[in-house]
This record gives C-alpha cells, structure tokens and sequence, in this order.
C-alpha cells in the first residue's frame, strides 16, 4: 500500500518535472526563432542598404568588368554607374579594354577617368545606326508657350509658371520662324532659337546669364521656352573604337550638358559624329583625336549643334568628311575653334568612300550658327579648309598647308565675315601629308587653287566682308573667287574691304590660263568697296598688276 502510494507520487513528480521542462523548452525554442528572426531582418534590411548605396569613387573592376576585350563588360559598367554618386568618379584601369554591345546612357553628374596615364579603350561590339557608345543626357523639365514679346539684349523672361525652376537650369528659345537664310523643312525645320543659363529665380521671372541675342514677337510666331535641368560631366583618358561600318554610328554624345569638358579622349569609326554636342552650355573639348567620321551624307568629326559658348582647342581630325562642324536645328552661339589640325586626303582607304570627293571639307559652320570664331587652326590637304555658311564669323590666323582642289575658304550664305592673317603653304614648304587617292602625284602641285571662293548670299547687300593681312602664298587661280553656282540672284556687292594682302602666285605651268586678283564667273558691280595696298608677285617674285575679270569697281574708296 505505501509502495504504491509512493509510485504514484513519483508519477505525478515526473510528469510535472517533463511539463516544466517542456514548458522551459518550448520557451526558449520561441526565443531562438525570434532571435533568428531579428537576425534575418537586420542581414536583409542590411543588404537593401547595401543595394541602395552610393559610393564617390568606383572602380568598374569592383562590379564585374574583365577589361580584356572578349568579356562583355557591359552590365558591370551599367551597374557601377548606377552606384556611383551623382558628381562622382567612374574609374577604368589604365591600358584596358572593355568589350560593351549596347549604349551606356548616363543621366547623372559623372566623371571618368583611368587610374593610370595611358587610355582605357571601350570597344563597341555592335554597329546599331544612330546609336552612341556614350550617352550624357540632361532632362526636359517643361516646356512653357509664352506670348509676350523678347526683346534683343533682354536678361528677364516673364513665365507663366516657374515652378521647380531652379538657378543653373538651362532656357532654350526656341520659335516656329524659319531661320534667315538657307531654311530647310522637313525633319531638319531650321528656325529661330537659342540657349542660356539661368542665374536666378524671383515672382515674376528668370534672370539670365547673358542677354537674349535675338528678338521674338508673338504675334508673328509661336515662342516655346524648354526649362531644362542640365548634366554636368569630366570624361577623360577614354579611346571608344567600333568596327568599320557604313551604318551611321556616334562615338560620345552629350545633350542638355553645361559646363562639361571632354579632354584626351580618341574616337575611330564613329561614321556619323566622332563627338556630338547637342543643346549644351559651355562645353570644353580638347586634346582629343577623332578619325574616320565618313558617312558620305554627315561623317563630323566633331559637331556641335544648337549649343551655346562652346570651346573645341587642340584636337586632331583625319579622315572624316567634316573635321568640325558648327550648326543646329537652331542656332549655336558664341562657339569658339582653335589650335586644331584636321587632315583630308581623297576617299578613305577603308573603301568606305565619300560621296565625292568634293565633300571633303575642314572646319565650318551650316547656316544656323551665329557669332563664330575659327582661329589658329591647321587645315590641309582638302577641298576646302574653311567652309562658312552663316552669319558673324570670325576666320584668323588659321595655316592652310597643301592641296586644296577649291579653295582654302569658301563663303555660302550667310553674312557678315572677317577673313584676318590668314595664311596658305604649298607642299614645296611642308612635309608631305596624308597622301592618298586623287591627290596630285607630285607634292610641287600641292596648292590652294583658290585662296577664297564666294557664291549665293554673300553678295547681300547688306553683308559685309573683310579681307585684310592675309598671306596667299602659291596660289594657282586666283586670290578671290565669286561663283555663278544656283541661287546667286544679284550683280552687286557692297561693302566689300581687301586690304593689306600678300599673294604669291604657284610656278608657272604650261597653257595656264592668267592668275586674278579677282575673278567672277558673272558680271559683278562693286559698290562702297575698299580694296588697297595688296601686293601681287609671280613664282620668280616679280611683283604683278591685279588683274580682275567681271569685277567692276564703282565707288570705291
């Protein structure tokens, strides 16, 4: 009987010693999964911080890049981008080079840049028409119709709505008139416009960095202003190369950019632009080398377009349709061109050939740029070293080296042009360069047939053209040129001033025609002209009476 007394109070002893420790258990079963629990999120919440964060400098090594021109390389660059902070540092290892298939677009403030002195090379695998290896974009923030008039030299600009305008945004004018001369329609719709920086915002209006160039009424015209929020980007030490193509490819484009710098970069076989600014504010690009721009219907090898205070110094251009071009939509404003040498020297011998021949030009503007200087650069072997098809241009001290089938300089529409302290060298005085296809087969003919030539609207009344302390050594033709090309509607000229000029004409060759001062294709009246104390001598240094033919001088000064 006491046994099993005992017995049973052993059992219930038992079994509320296993309930307590299953009680015991179960509570710090529950304590681990929570733990493991909080563990889980804190490691979770810790890489959705790691996922978002940026960084100031990083390498693209660090996301995946191989860099030895068979790995694609493209989704690590895109990744490292879009963990870089905006206005930080993208850096590529020296003397590497990276496969990419597609554009790498970018729309935040970057710099790039190696890590060591040689160039790292980005090569584009794929030709995709149209398509840029890089593509620096800024946005459209607005787009605001206004109605009342904007006047010339105006820094206010009343909007109707100028929210989240801030100061350094870009304002872009742009009007439905057609530009003044050479309007084209079409996709190209060439008309009024221009671009500025914005320096303040107040109630009422925006203040701008520059007074408004040009004059817009909306009575007569539909006036849009496009409030754009800019990009700012460094990119330097890059080589971008794609494969020989006849697609129309782009190496670097920047759009909506301000105060950007492009510096010892190298772009081959972009056909269509090596380097194509568009819409930007002050850009810088120097000490860059572009080669094989040769779309025989664009082919620039650098281009700038409807942007405004641009800066391209110091860069070489060979085997590209157009060296540097000058244009937009609308006009670009205030750009400056100097210290750069652009080479020609007939088709590419790529076989990917120009159109003609005659396409080859160095420098120029089309009509839609305003205010343009082109000064210290080298230019040879071309059809035409300088090709001028605007307003307001400044052309000086520019060296003209070799063979130029027209002319060194050629004027087409446009108004308004000074031609100062030029010079041209036959190819007796230099080095022979970039001797290729349909260039004369001796360096003694290396000439500029022409040192100017003129046609279509520069015979406006009321442009004027200065041409004064130029050195026209060996040239072949004629000093100046006018042209009875289509379009030339008038036999008048005024306020045209040769001044000062030293030309010496090229050796003599057998059954050449004379040489002239001055020769027109059509009867050609001078009025209000200037045209003194330039001196003419022959191959031997003889000194010669100018010659013109169908130049009639009336009133002259």
């Amino acid at each position: 009987m006491r046994l099993s007394r005992f017995s049973k109070n052993t059992n219930i002893i038992i079994i509320f010693l296993i309930l307590t420790a299953s009680l015991f258990l179960g509570i710090w079963i529950f304590h681990n999964q929570k733990q493991d629990k909080i563990t889980d999120n804190s490691k979770r919440i810790k890489v959705q911080k790691e996922i978002k964060k940026t960084y100031s400098f990083i390498n693209v090594s660090d996301y995946g890049a191989v860099g030895d021109g068979k790995h694609n390389d493209t989704q690590a660059i895109l990744n490292a981008i879009e963990h870089v902070k905006n206005g930080g540092n993208i850096i590529f290892d020296s003397n590497k080079t990276y496969l990419i298939t597609e554009t790498i677009k970018i729309t935040k403030d970057i710099n790039i840049t190696t890590n060591g002195q040689k160039n790292a090379t980005l090569l584009m695998g794929s030709n995709t028409k149209n398509e840029p290896v890089l593509y620096f974009t800024g946005k459209v923030k607005k787009t605001i119709e206004i109605n009342n008039i904007l006047k010339t030299r105006d820094i206010h600009i009343n909007l109707p709505n100028r929210s989240g305008v801030d100061s350094n945004d870009l304002l872009l004018i742009e009007s439905n008139k057609p530009w003044y001369f050479e309007p084209r329609t079409g996709t190209q719709n060439l008309h009024k416009g221009e671009l500025h920086k914005i320096i303040g915002v107040n109630k009422s209006e925006v203040i701008l960095a520059e007074g408004i160039w040009d004059a817009y009424d909306p009575q007569k015209e539909n006036i849009k202003i496009k409030l754009i929020d800019p990009i700012n980007i460094s990119i330097e030490k890059i080589n971008i190369i794609r494969k020989p193509s006849n697609d129309r490819t782009v190496g670097i484009k920047l759009e909506y950019g301000t105060n950007s710098s492009i510096n010892r970069v190298s772009i081959k076989n972009s056909t269509a632009v090596g380097i194509y600014v568009v819409s930007s504010y002050r850009t810088n690009i120097e000490n860059s080398k572009v080669t094989e721009a040769n779309d025989k219907y664009s082919g620039y090898g650098i281009q700038l377009y409807g942007s405004s205070y641009s800066t391209i110094q110091d860069n070489r251009i060979s085997g590209s349709r157009r060296g540097i071009d000058v244009s937009g939509q609308y006009p670009d404003y205030f750009s400056t061109v100097e210290f750069n040498s652009v080479y020609g020297g007939g088709k590419n011998e790529l076989g990917l050939q120009y159109l003609t021949e005659d396409t080859q030009y160095g420098i120029g503007t089309h009509s839609t740029a305003n205010f343009t200087v082109f000064r210290g650069n080298v230019l040879a072997n071309l059809n035409y070293g300088v090709n001028i098809r605007s307003s307001n241009v400044t052309i000086k001290q520019n060296k003209f080296l070799g063979y130029f089938k027209g002319a060194a300089i050629i004027l087409a529409f446009g108004r308004n042009v000074s031609i100062v302290d030029n010079e041209t060298i036959s190819g007796n005085n230099i080095p022979q360069i970039a001797l290729k296809n349909n260039l004369p087969k001796s360096i003694k003919d290396f000439n500029a047939k022409n040192f100017l030539s003129i046609k279509r609207s520069y015979d406006l009344n009321n442009s004027e053209i200065q041409i004064v302390g130029n050195k026209a050594l060996d040239i072949s033709e004629s000093f100046i040129k006018f042209l009875n090309d289509q379009g030339t509607n008038t036999t008048q000229i005024k306020k045209i001033q040769v001044l000062n000029n030293d030309i010496k004409q090229a050796s003599m060759m057998p059954n050449r025609q004379p040489f002239y001062f001055i020769f027109s294709e059509f009867p050609l009246m001078a009025n209000s002209s200037i045209m003194n104390k330039n001196k003419i001598v022959n191959y031997s240094m003889e000194e010669q009476v100018p010659v013109l033919k169908n130049f009639i001088e009336s009133n002259n000064k």
